[in-house]
């Protein structure tokens, strides 16, 4: 695999699991050396043993993003032990499921504070290491198709993830006179530990091989999550900021009404 990251340094928050734990891995196999940030050290250490057993560098630093103190104590760690911070890939998150007329503020604030005001500063900081580098950078905002649209009894994480967007964007404007780029990836519906975990075995065949609310029929992989999100980070990519960008099959732009019907491959009448 090509080493575009060989002598950078980064950082994957919520990286101990799912999307987080497949771009640490990804980042790692071209050449970088990660830091990954989450609340549980166990499954940080897992995908730092990961890692070195594939021959790559990582080293795990638990933090919770809620705690601004406890991000800038993570943030000096690493330039303490690493001296850069290059790439930031801002994923960690709640799943926020709750429905509306039920929300409590306490559980809004839990999964705004860790989805949007935790992403908010974290990038905040890393961005002023970068800035004081010199050397510019690049920063992923992982949000959602969520982001755009509801999705059942998860308003809070919708709303979230929608002002991460928009927090992209204002970011990308303030930081590109420092050379630093900012994005964001909005996955669809991707095959994680938590998807396995949530469905019964006949569920996760359908799925996996006939999903027919997405045209390539089947759920997305972390795998390909990451590779977008790696191609986002590197020098191949240095026009793009300001960009949400939407991995979901086509689901998001499928509006065929009569596909409930069963007539997807009906044939047009002459």
């Amino acid at each position: 695999m090509e080493q575009r990251f060989n002598g950078k340094v980064v950082l994957v928050t919520g990286g101990g699991t799912g999307i987080g734990r497949g771009t640490a891995n990804r980042f790692a196999r071209e050449g970088a050396e990660v830091v990954l940030a989450g609340r549980r050290r166990e499954p940080l250490d897992n995908v730092v043993s990961e890692i070195a057993a594939a021959g790559g560098q990582a080293w795990a630093q638990p933090c919770d993003v809620r705690d601004v103190e406890d991000i800038h104590r993570l943030i000096d760690a690493i330039i303490a032990r690493s001296g850069r911070i290059d790439v930031l890939i801002n994923n960690a998150a709640l799943a926020g499921e709750g429905a509306f007329l039920d929300v409590t503020p306490d559980y809004y604030d839990d999964v705004l504070d860790t989805n949007l005001r935790g992403c908010y500063f974290m990038a905040q900081r890393v961005a002023k290491a970068m800035i004081a580098a010199g050397h510019g950078g690049s920063i992923i905002n992982i949000t959602s198709i969520d982001a755009t649209a509801a999705d059942g009894p998860y308003s809070t994480y919708c709303t979230a993830k929608a002002g991460l967007v928009n927090l992209t964007r204002c970011m990308a404007f303030e930081l590109a006179p420092h050379r630093i780029r900012v994005n964001s990836v909005a996955p669809g519906f991707t095959m994680t530990e938590m998807t396995s975990n949530a469905v019964s075995g006949e569920e996760l065949d359908y799925l996996l091989h006939r999903f027919d609310r997405v045209p390539m029929r089947r759920l997305g992989t972390v795998e390909e999550v990451a590779a977008l999100i790696a191609f986002l980070a590197s020098d191949e990519a240095p026009y793009l900021t300001g960009d949400n960008i939407t991995i979901d099959g086509g689901l998001t732009s499928n509006l065929f009404i009569f596909e409930s019907f069963g007539l997807r491959n009906k044939p047009a009448q002459s």
